[in-house]
């Protein structure tokens, strides 16, 4: 689920031999969860997007007993050495964006795309989620 439906349009695009996924342009915050009905719920580069507190206690209550939830996603430095791993992901990121498009440079339509996803993103700090 995205809120952009260009985000949507190029994740069916570059997941065309992957029949089986369903992409919707929709908001998760939107629709009911079920109570204690999922073994284990995984979510990439999604928290950021979604208000924290809330979503932690939804997924928590969506679980069942013994169930698993497994979060990768964004932070925001706040220690020195946050900062010094950011600042050498750099070099790698940009590597890959040109091994993927043979240019360092998004296209304008992917890049208005990314500024349309990410328009109500939030990255707290990992002492912060570990508060919640």
């Amino acid at each position: 689920m995205d809120l952009s439906p260009e985000m949507i349009r190029r994740a069916r695009e570059l997941s065309a031999a992957c029949p089986n996924i369903d992409f919707q342009t929709a908001e998760i915050q939107a629709r009911p969860w079920p109570e204690s009905k999922y073994d284990c719920i995984a979510s990439i580069a999604a928290f950021h997007h979604l208000p924290l507190e809330e979503t932690l206690r939804r997924c928590a209550d969506a679980l069942a007993p013994g169930g698993i939830l497994l979060v990768l996603d964004l932070d925001r430095a706040a220690r020195p050495w946050e900062y010094a791993l950011g600042a050498l992901a750099l070099p790698f990121g940009a590597a890959l964006r040109f091994a993927h498009t043979g240019s360092l440079r998004e296209s304008p339509a992917v890049h208005g795309a990314w500024i349309e996803h990410g328009r109500h993103e939030r990255y707290p700090a990992l002492a912060e989620v570990h508060t919640v």
